[in-house]
């Protein structure tokens, strides 16, 4: 960005953000131009730096206030781990999920039997009820960031199982 410089007389012209906002020349005479260059601005927040040009005989200051958007903020990105659970059809122990995420997030099943428990900022523990079904079930846990980002863990538990009893010689089978 330029700035017209209108003067009679010698001048400087100085940033008070050097580290990101610069000019060039630093001085002129009369009447003149002088560029300002800004660095990209890596952080979200917004900054000011202030350009002062400064007649050398007069004293006279004119101050520009230049303003830098932040970068808009990186999506969200919402990940999961492990990202599939197997269980047994009677399990003992919970299963521990870790959810890696720039923002808040919320985790819920899909099934009854599935339980989601003990969320903390990074993770959260997931159970099953025993099965009594004699066939496999799935459920789905759903993890979703504060701005609408999901993740999936896949639960799957093993059915309920019979177990033969071994007839001896003497006994009949009914």
């Amino acid at each position: 960005q330029n700035i017209s410089v209108s003067s009679n007389e010698q001048w400087t012209a100085t940033s008070d953000a050097t580290s990101w906002c610069t000019v060039s020349p630093a001085s002129g005479s009369n009447n003149g131009t002088v560029k300002v260059t800004v660095t990209a601005n890596t952080s979200t927040s917004q900054r000011t730096a202030h350009v002062t040009v400064t007649g050398t005989n007069s004293g006279d200051v004119t101050t520009i206030e230049v303003t830098q958007k932040g970068k808009k903020p990186d999506p969200p990105v919402i990940t999961v781990n492990p990202t599939e659970i197997v269980f047994d059809n009677n399990p003992a122990s919970p299963i521990f999920v870790t959810v890696s995420c720039s923002e808040g997030w919320t985790a819920e099943s899909d099934s009854s039997w599935c339980k989601v428990s003990s969320q903390t900022a990074t993770s959260f523990t997931v159970t099953a009820e025993q099965n009594q079904s004699f066939s496999a079930r799935t459920a789905t846990i759903t993890v979703t960031s504060d701005s609408g980002k999901t993740a999936t863990v896949q639960v799957t538990q093993h059915p309920n199982t019979i177990e033969r009893e071994d007839y001896g010689d003497d006994e009949k089978k009914i």
